[in-house]
């Protein structure tokens, strides 16, 4: 019983953070629209200097933009609570080990 929660433990585990990470990454992923502006903020800014440059890519995708994501992005939600469900069997899973 104890290799069969072990197993369990480690592909639940591997799982849930890949759900997770995959999820999170398609919530921040750019489309065509931020694409655009991100370009032009960044074509704006090499014309500044060098630290205007490294401005405008950390301001490319504000907070609100991100939580937009995550109300047209089924995908991206979907993907997050496979995550935390394969994260509570892993929890589950380390109760018995």
């Amino acid at each position: 019983m104890h290799t069969a929660a072990v197993i369990t433990l480690c592909f639940s585990a591997t799982l849930g953070a890949g759900f997770l990470l995959a999820g999170f990454v398609t919530l921040l992923s750019l489309d065509n629209a931020d694409q655009q502006r991100y370009r032009e903020k960044v074509a704006d800014a090499k014309r500044v200097g060098g630290w205007k440059e490294y401005w405008a890519i950390r301001d490319s995708l504000p907070l609100s933009q991100i939580v937009s994501h995550w109300r047209t992005r089924p995908e991206s939600r979907r993907l997050i609570l496979i995550g935390l469900a394969f994260g509570i069997v892993t929890l589950v899973a380390a109760f018995f080990v």
